[in-house]
């Protein structure tokens, strides 16, 4: 209270002076004002009116041109105005100068024409006068420019002046000029540690309290008072006002405890008997328990049970946690409870992962497979084969689909060895698991007759090649699928019509033709191989085949029809008897005669297709020396010995006696006699022709037979 009391006057004094200060302010301000002016500055009463955008050098009048030093040029209006060229109206753009005594005093008080404007800190004029000591520095921290002792408010961020602070003045704690980057002052700065060391007062204290703590003090910030400790005196834990290394654990003060409880052997993989340590593992510590309002707890904790099964009825067996919901497909093969799914690995397995999506699917309790197992638990995927583009026609590229009608175990409960080692190996080949039947090629051999091997490939799918498998295998064709079922590789078993090829072949052939030629092509074909047909080029085969035309003008249409084939040149005399066509020719003949001969001339001429009449017939075809007879001498001095040449100059054809109905003639060339008298029995002999009738009187000289008569001459002498 002294001390207060002493401090009084000293705070008096100040506002003193500042009062006196203000009125010596006022009075030097009107003796300036009050000033009458020079005869240069005398104020013009009536100054002519000025346009706004004249300025003031643009006057002839006296002193109007006057410039100041840089750098203070510019327009004069900006200082002047036209009442008097002394009284200044600049406003500064630093307010501090705009007011107290720098508002009274002329600009060459701190200006100098030709140098640069001062600075506009304090210290720069009044560094001298400090009584804080020559050189000190940002007096406009807590002066104003109205008074030194006019002191600016606190800053925002000191320190509390209420209570015990509320009369100490400035020196009291700042002995020296505060350096602006030095730390703000704390509790302790002045007043020391407390309570074992702490530092940090404000926390529990407030200047306007004294130190009586601050109300509603939060004792949770640093341990939370509930529980048994909610009654607790401060005392009770902060002996001696004591605050630093107060335990806040609670072994800290109550030391250690341990609650073993009996595991089950398949609890103890993953939890520990002690039930401290197993609780501080899951972040749950005394309190946890201890402070809990459950029941199930409470009651525990009072009957010292530390069975899991007391706390946690619902949860301590976590088989029951684990059931998920499986596909009916899917429980073919796995159990719907992921403990019994996962029965060969420990809870460590996935309660222990570091795998980020086990640790989201245990985290949120998702049991679906997909969560832990997102590119596997959908097993089809891992199923897919590569499989050759002739295989897929009829095989799925996914074994599963490809096995559609078996189970899972089918295949992964097998002990078959192909099998277990495929699945090892992820192997998806249908050959590791099927090494004698993949290959369907073998599968489908069959046994032909030599004579069907020349056109038909021995194996089924060579022989089909240009079919999908489904033709047969998808086929609803009972005789296929009786076939199939046997493993029966017949044609004849699925081809019951056909697989016999000659009925096929069948034609409808003439009379005439079937002489020489078969009915049934194959028979008739019977030299040539199938091949020779149907893998012909000739678009005429190919047509016949494709429309199971049999006829044979079909395939040789300029060669079916023989006669004209038989055209031969005749010369004008043999044409007059003779045919040129020798089918015609030979009308009588079946062709065979000539076409089944074996007479090598026959052969030749077919085989050379000459048709010449001298080629099959050297010596018959030229008839002229066929009709060389025998003459009497006196015949033939008239008469030809040669028949042909003989009835020539009678103007006589062939057909004159060779188609001839009488019938000395018909039996002279049946029996190839050429005595003239044959056919000629009564002219054959020309003397009786010659005789005549002779007077008695001429008969004594002469022969009445002219022949006797002209005895020595020959018959052209008269015919």
């Amino acid at each position: 209270m002294a001390e207060q009391e002493q401090r009084a006057p000293k705070r008096q004094a100040a506002v003193l002076a500042v009062l006196v200060l203000l009125v010596l302010v006022a009075a030097v301000a009107a003796a300036v004002l009050g000033a009458a002016p020079d005869s240069d500055d005398a104020e013009v009463g009536e100054h002519p009116p000025i346009e706004p955008s004249q300025s003031c050098t643009s006057c002839k009048a006296p002193r109007h041109d006057h410039t100041h030093l840089e750098p203070y040029t510019g327009p004069c209006e900006q200082c002047h105005t036209t009442s008097s060229w002394r009284i200044i109206h600049y406003e500064h753009g630093n307010r501090d100068f705009n007011v107290s005594i720098h508002a009274v005093l002329g600009c060459a008080w701190c200006h100098t024409e030709g140098e640069p404007p001062p600075s506009p800190a304090c210290e720069a004029c009044h560094a001298a006068k400090s009584p804080h000591g020559v050189g000190e520095l940002a007096c406009g921290m807590c002066h104003t420019a109205v008074a030194w002792r006019l002191l600016k408010g606190l800053p925002s961020d000191h320190l509390s002046l209420a209570g015990g602070h509320a009369l100490l003045s400035c020196f009291e704690c700042h002995t020296e000029v505060r350096d602006p980057d030095a730390p703000d002052r704390r509790c302790v700065d002045c007043h020391g540690t407390n309570h074992g060391g702490l530092t940090a007062c404000e926390d529990c204290h407030d200047p306007a309290r004294g130190w009586d703590p601050v109300p509603g003090f939060d004792h949770s910030v640093f341990f939370p008072l509930t529980g048994p400790h909610a009654g607790l005196e401060c005392a009770d834990c902060h002996p001696n006002d004591r605050f630093v290394g107060t335990p806040t654990t609670c072994v800290g003060c109550h030391g250690t405890v341990t609650h073993i409880t009996a595991l089950a052997a398949g609890c103890a993989g993953c939890h520990r008997a002690d039930v401290v340590t197993e609780h501080a593992a899951q972040s749950v510590f005394c309190t946890g328990c201890h402070y809990s309002a459950d029941r199930l707890v409470i009651r525990a904790i009072a009957a010292g049970d530390l069975r899991c099964a007391s706390c946690h009825p619902t949860t301590w067996d976590h088989k029951p946690l684990h059931d998920s919901t499986l596909a009916s497909y899917c429980a073919t093969c796995h159990d719907a409870n992921l403990v019994d799914e996962h029965d060969a690995l420990p809870c460590a397995a996935c309660h222990a992962s570091t795998a980020p999506v086990v640790i989201r699917a245990i985290a949120a309790g998702d049991l679906r497979c997909a969560s832990c197992h997102p590119t596997t638990w959908d097993h089809k995927p891992l199923h897919d084969s590569t499989l050759a583009s002739y295989c897929a026609t009829c095989h799925e590229r996914n074994l599963i689909d490809e096995h559609d009608g078996y189970e899972c175990a089918a295949c992964h409960s097998s002990t078959a060895p192909v099998v277990v080692r495929a699945i090892a190996a992820g192997d998806l080949r249908c050959a590791s698991c099927h090494p004698t039947t993949w290959d369907h090629l073998p599968l489908h051999d069959s046994r032909l007759a030599s004579y069907c091997a020349t056109c038909h490939d021995a194996n089924l799918v060579d022989e089909h090649d240009g079919y999908g498998c489904a033709v047969c295998h998808a086929s609803t064709a009972p005789v296929v699928v009786r076939a199939i079922a046997a493993g029966d590789l017949r044609c004849a078993s699925c081809h019951p019509t056909t697989w016999d090829h000659l009925p096929l072949h069948d034609s409808d052939l003439s009379a005439f033709c079937a002489t020489c030629h078969e009915p049934n092509l194959i028979d008739e074909h019977d030299a040539l191989p199938c091949a020779a047909c149907h893998a012909s080029t000739d678009p005429l085969v190919l047509a016949a085949i494709a429309a199971g035309d049999l006829a044979c003008s079909t395939c040789h249409p300029t060669t079916w029809d023989h006669e004209p084939l038989h055209d031969s040149t005749l010369d004008p005399a043999c044409a007059a008897c003779h045919e040129p066509n020798l089918v015609d020719e030979h009308e009588g003949l079946p062709c065979a005669a000539c076409h089944g001969s074996t007479d090598p001339l026959v052969l030749a001429a077919i085989a050379a297709g000459d048709l010449a009449c001298s080629t099959c017939h050297p010596t018959t075809w030229d008839h002229e020396p066929l009709h060389d007879s025998t003459l009497d001498p006196a015949c033939a001095t008239c008469h030809a010995f040669n028949l042909v040449v003989e009835h020539e100059g009678q103007e006589l054809v062939c057909s004159a006696c060779h188609e001839s109905t009488d019938p000395l003639v018909l039996a002279a060339i049946a029996d190839a006699d050429l005595a003239c008298a044959t056919c000629h029995p009564i002219l054959w002999d020309h003397k009786p022709l010659h005789d005549s009738t002779l007077d008695p009187a001429c008969a004594a000289c002469h022969e009445p037979n002219l022949v006797d008569e002209h005895e020595g001459l020959d018959c052209a002498t008269c015919h």
